[in-house]
C-alpha cells in the first residue's frame, strides 16, 4: 500500500502541444504555460495542468491524450501492486473470519455490512438515472451543436468540456469570468475569516519549523487567545508531493494527566495554483469550493475536546467523516459568505449579484453525472474488496464503469493503477455518497438560521466536532437537528435545482 501510494506521488506525466492546441485555455493558464525552444508548450498531468486542459481544450483528442496519460500515472507499477493488495486483504480477512475485505471493514462503520452498501448505492442509482439521462441528452446536444457526429462516442475527458458550454448557454455562466473572483490568496484569507466568526476563533502565522518553503505553519487560539491547535497550509504543487487535497493528522489531542489538552497539529495539502507568479493565481470555482472541503478536516481535527486520542477529532466512524467537510463546501456558495471574500483579481470589485445568481442556476445541472462517476468510483471499490480474487482489475474496472456511467471505457488505460482511495479508504469508498447525505441533513439547520449565525456554529462545535468519535455518529446527528437523521435533503437535492439557499442574516 505505501509502495502504490509513493508511486502515485512520484508519477507525473507529461504532453507537448502546440498553442493552438490549447486554443480555449484562460489567459492566466497561457501565460503560465510559455512555449519551449521548440515552440511547444510542456502539459503535465498534475491538477492545475491538467484540470483545465479538460474543461476549456477546444481540441478534444488532445484533452483525451492527455486524460489517458493522467489515468496511467504509475500504472505500469501499480496495477499489479493492487491485485497483489487485493489478494493479501482477502487471505487476511478469512484469517479472522470474515466472507471478504469488505465484511472486515464495514463491521464498526455505519453501514455495517456490504449489503447495506450495495443497497445505498443502488437506491442512489436508480434514484438519479432519468435525471443522468436528461443530462447526457443535453451533452450530446451540444457536442452536435459544436460540429461532432451523433454517433460520436462521448469520453469522460469531455464531460465537464460540454457542461462547461451547457452552463454558458443555457444559463449565461462563464466559468472563466467565475474564476476572475477567486484569486487564492483571497479565498484562504476569506475562509480564514469565515470560520473565525463564526466558530469564535482566531489564527495567527506560527514560527515553528516547516519542511518546505511553501508551508505556512498556522495557530488556532481561542476567543481568550488561548491556543487550541495548529495546522500547516500546503496548497501549492512541487515534484514528489502527494498529488491530490487531503488533511493529515500529524498528532492527535487528548487530555493530558495534569488537565491540559495535548496539541492536536494537522496539514492540508493541496495543489492549486501558485501566487505570485508572472500570471494571477486564478481558482476555479470547485477548486475553491474544495478548499472549503479540505478546512472541514482541519477544523474537525483541531476543535475536538474529546478525552481519548482514539475518539480524537476525525476519527469517527468512516462513512461519516466527510460529513462536516461536504456540509462546509455550502459556504463557498452562499451570498452571505462570498460577500467576505470573493473579489476580483484586479479590481477588487465584489462577485456580482447577477453572476453569482447565474452560479447557483447552473449549479444543478452536471449533479447527476457527477454523482453516476461517484458511484462508479464506490462500486469499484466494493467490488474489487468483495469479489474472489485473484482476478485482472481492469476488465472489472470497465464493466462497472459501463453500469454506473454513460461514458465509455477507455481502451489502454488503468484508472484502478492512479486511484489512491483504494489503499487509503479500501472498501470505504462509499463513505462519501453516505457521509454526503448526512451533510445535506446537517445543513438543514445553517439553511434556516444563515450561515454566518454563531449559535448554530457554536452548537455543531459542541455537539458535533468536538465530541469527535467519542459518541456514535447517528447520536451526533441526532443531538444536533434534534431528530434522527434522513436522507430526503439529500435526495431531493440531487435531483432537484440549486442549493437550497439559506434564510435568515444577510
Amino acid at each position: 500500500a505505501q509502495e502504490f501510494e509513493t508511486n502515485l506521488s512520484a508519477a507525473t506525466l507529461s504532453l507537448e502541444a502546440t498553442p493552438k492546441q490549447l486554443d480555449g485555455l484562460p489567459a492566466s493558464y497561457m501565460e503560465s504555460h510559455k512555449p519551449g525552444p521548440s515552440g511547444k508548450i510542456k502539459v503535465t498531468t498534475d491538477y492545475p495542468d491538467y484540470f483545465p486542459v479538460l474543461q476549456y481544450a477546444k481540441n478534444r483528442a488532445f484533452a483525451l491524450e492527455l486524460y489517458k496519460r493522467f489515468d496511467n500515472r504509475a500504472a505500469d507499477k501499480n496495477v499489479a501492486l493492487l491485485e497483489k493488495l487485493l489478494v493479501a486483504r482477502d487471505e487476511k480477512a478469512k484469517l479472522l473470519g470474515y466472507a471478504t475485505w469488505a465484511d472486515y471493514v464495514l463491521e464498526p462503520r455505519m453501514a455495517q455490512s456490504p449489503k447495506e452498501v450495495a443497497g445505498f448505492l443502488e437506491g442512489l442509482r436508480t434514484h438519479i438515472a432519468k435525471k443522468g439521462d436528461e443530462e447526457m441528452a443535453e451533452l450530446r446536444a451540444m457536442h452536435a451543436k459544436l460540429g461532432g457526429k451523433k454517433d460520436d462516442p462521448i469520453f469522460a475527458s469531455d464531460r465537464t468540456y460540454l457542461e462547461d458550454r451547457v452552463r454558458k448557454a443555457k444559463y449565461g455562466l462563464d466559468s472563466k469570468e467565475v474564476s476572475e473572483y477567486f484569486e487564492v490568496s483571497k479565498v484562504k484569507a476569506g475562509l480564514l475569516a469565515i470560520t473565525s466568526k463564526i466558530f469564535g476563533i482566531t489564527f495567527r502565522p506560527a514560527s515553528v519549523p516547516k519542511w518546505h518553503a511553501d508551508v505556512e505553519p498556522m495557530d488556532v487560539l481561542d476567543g481568550e487567545g488561548r491556543l487550541l491547535g495548529r495546522f500547516y497550509f500546503d496548497l501549492y504543487p512541487r515534484p514528489g508531493k502527494y498529488k491530490h487535497a487531503a488533511v493529515f493528522s500529524i498528532r492527535d489531542t487528548k487530555k493530558m494527566s495534569d488537565g491540559k489538552r495535548l496539541l492536536p497539529i494537522a496539514a492540508i495539502e493541496c495543489n492549486f495554483p501558485r501566487p505570485g507568479g508572472e500570471a494571477p493565481a486564478l481558482m476555479s470555482h470547485q477548486d475553491a469550493t474544495t478548499f472549503f472541503h479540505e478546512f472541514g478536516h482541519v477544523l474537525h481535527h483541531l476543535l475536538s475536546r474529546t478525552e481519548t486520542v482514539t475518539f480524537s477529532g476525525t476519527s469517527v466512524a468512516r462513512d461519516f467523516v466527510e460529513a462536516p467537510s461536504q456540509m462546509l463546501e455550502e459556504w463557498a456558495w452562499d451570498k452571505s459568505t462570498l460577500a467576505l471574500f470573493a473579489r476580483h483579481y484586479k479590481t477588487d470589485a465584489p462577485l456580482p449579484a447577477a453572476l453569482h445568481e447565474k452560479m447557483l442556476r447552473a449549479r444543478g445541472f452536471g449533479r447527476a453525472l457527477a454523482t453516476q462517476r461517484q458511484l462508479f468510483l464506490a462500486a469499484l471499490d466494493q467490488t474489487y474488496h468483495t469479489r474472489k480474487p485473484p482476478f485482472e482489475t481492469t476488465p472489472v474496472l470497465a464493466e462497472i464503469q459501463a453500469k454506473y456511467t454513460p461514458f465509455k471505457y477507455v481502451e489502454g488505460t488503468h484508472f484502478q493503477g492512479t486511484f489512491g482511495h483504494l489503499v487509503g479508504y479500501d472498501a470505504g469508498y462509499y463513505g462519501y455518497q453516505w457521509a454526503l447525505s448526512i451533510a445535506r441533513d446537517l445543513f438543514t439547520r445553517f439553511s434556516a438560521a444563515g450561515l454566518l449565525d454563531p449559535k448554530t456554529a457554536a452548537d455543531y462545535r459542541a455537539r458535533v466536532l468536538e465530541r469527535g468519535g467519542s459518541a456514535d455518529a447517528d447520536e451526533l446527528v441526532r443531538d444536533f437537528l434534534g431528530r434522527p437523521r434522513s436522507d430526503a435533503a439529500y435526495k431531493a437535492f440531487l435531483v432537484g435545482g440549486s442549493a437550497p439557499v439559506a434564510k435568515g442574516p444577510r
